[in-house]
Order: structure tokens, then sequence, then C-alpha cells
């Protein structure tokens, strides 16, 4: 088994519980990731009340969590474009919220340079580019959202559209010269989820060459306190039939929500690809779980981010 996830919220767990990511009480570290080549996609956490430098500065503090890790710890390492080695894991640095950005324009280009490489538009609430699929608000991106997405194409920061609202999706798909990422997000023709996207705009994911990460938290999958995989394999199909097999991958939200409680954590993904190869076989189990996202970030899909002036920042 190959594994690329795009998306946990591991950083913000251990920065909030003081915990290091190499062993810790929740539901990702690098301890149970070593049986296995591995990518993950560390995103720097911000809640919808985080604004201006003190946004700012919480990105900087998980960023730091995960530059400081790898400095010391052999079993992490800053993904840049390589096949991952078994028992090393290999990081991709995103964003949730951006309400990091503190209202900067020019930050985009410094995110990039930082090593940044997704970035999710939005969290649950709205913020200064746009409004999120939950907070009710009945318009698509703002001017700066705007700005700030022509900003992350140039610079080479893809566009993840988890949690924005109906409104800002279209707004992304329509200005958007490059295919654009939803990184945990499940069917709402499945489980009409708000938090899901519809059909079409999973169609044009498809049509456009991007992804969408298959989201584990049972409330997005079936609206049920618990899932089993059944029920994952509900939304797997229906995407396979709406032409994903090229843009399906896995979005944990590994420290992010609740997990099926045959998932656990990171320690139960072996149990969830073994269904998975047996569903479908295991070639397009490792499309799903490695290739597919791998394609999309180290041959070419995605935005070519800046060169990074140093580990620590400009």
């Amino acid at each position: 088994m190959r594994l690329f996830d795009l998306h946990c919220d591991t950083l913000s767990r251990c920065l909030e519980t003081g915990e290091p990511l190499e062993r810790n009480s929740g539901q990702l570290d690098l301890e149970r990731g070593k049986g296995f080549p591995w990518i993950q996609a560390f995103a720097c956490f911000l809640d919808a009340e985080d604004r201006g430098e003190a946004a700012l500065e919480k990105f900087l503090s998980m960023r730091r969590l995960l530059l400081d890790t790898a400095g010391r710890c052999p079993g992490l390492t800053l993904w840049e474009g390589e096949e991952p080695e078994a028992g090393v894991c290999s990081a991709l640095l995103t964003v949730e919220g951006g309400q990091a950005l503190a209202g900067r324009l020019e930050n985009v280009e410094r995110f990039a340079r930082w090593g940044v490489r997704l970035l999710t538009l939005v969290w649950n609430g709205d913020n200064e580019l746009g409004s999120g699929a939950c907070d009710g608000m009945n318009r698509g991106l703002t001017s700066f959202g705007r700005e700030c997405l022509r900003e992350m194409e140039r610079c080479g920061i893809t566009a993840d559209i988890s949690h924005l609202n109906d409104q800002g999706i279209g707004d992304v798909f329509t200005l958007s010269a490059r295919p654009v990422i939803a990184s945990h997000s499940n069917l709402r023709s499945v489980h009409g989820h708000p938090r899901n996207l519809t059909e079409e705009q999973f169609r044009q994911l498809v049509r456009q060459g991007g992804l969408c990460g298959l989201n584990y938290y049972p409330l997005f999958v079936s609206g049920e306190a618990d899932c089993g995989p059944e029920a994952l394999r509900r939304h797997l199909e229906r995407m396979l039939e709406l032409g994903g097999e090229n843009c399906v991958a896995l979005g944990s939200d590994f420290d992010g929500a609740g997990m099926p409680s045959f998932l656990r954590g990171l320690e139960g993904i072996g149990a969830l690809y073994g269904h998975v190869a047996k569903w479908y076989g295991f070639l397009l189990a490792d499309r799903l779980f490695y290739q597919n996202a791998f394609d999309f970030f180290a041959r070419g899909k995605a935005a070519r981010a800046l060169p990074s002036r140093s580990c620590q920042g400009d």
C-alpha cells in the first residue's frame, strides 16, 4: 500500500495539546505511518474567528512545528515531488482558511515562498475571501478573494474548494485557469450535507483534471455518528460512475473530525485499503490511495510553487 492523504489537522491539534508529531494520542502520528510509503498534506487550520496578524502568527506557529519536527526527526521530510520512502512521512504544507493571509494580497507570494502548496479558501464561516458552506451567506468570492485566486495561480498555490459555499465554488470554477482541489469532500447526492459537493461540481473537477479527497467523517458520509466501509463505498461508487477514476483521492480529515470506528485513525488505513482493493482491485485502489494525488502534484497538473528562499521564511 502507498498513501497520499490530502488533508489532516494534526498540526493544530499538536499545537494545542503540546504533543509531538512523532507520537501522540490523536488520530495520526509519524510512528503509525512507518509501514508504507506515505505523503501527507498537513493543513495549518485557522478557526473562523482567527483574523488579522493573529491568524498569520497562528499559521507560522504550525509551520514552525512542522519544520522543527522535520529538522530533528528522520521519519519526516518535506516533500519535493519525489517518490516517498517507506518508513518516512513526506510532508506537504497546506493552509485551511484564507484568513491566514491576514487580509493582505502580498502574503500570497510569501506563503508560496514558505512552501504552501494548497490553500482552502474558507472554513465553515466567512472570511475576507468568501463564505463557507455552513454559514448561510448567499454570496460568492469577495473582490479580495478573486484577487487572491489570481495571485495564487501566479505564485503556484492550488485553490481548495472544500468548505466553500456553492456560489464561491462556482466563482472558482469560472475564474480558475488551473485545476483545483476539493481536499476533503464527499457527494451531496449520496448524503445531503452542504459540506459535500453536488454532482455537477464533482463533474467539473473531473473535466478540469482536479482532485476530490474522500472525507471519512461519518457526519459527511452518512449523517450518523458512526459508519461502516459500505457507507464510504456508496460515495466512491457514485464518484466512479461520474468519471472520477483519475479524480478521486483521499482526504481523511484526521484530527479534524470524528472517525468511523472501523478506522479510528491512521492505524486503520490498511483495513480501508483492503476493502477498496476487494471492491475495485489493487490497481484502482492504488490510484485512489496514492497515484491520482501524486500525479496531480508531481507531474504538472498543479501550479508550480515559487522557489523557497529558505526553510525558515523570507
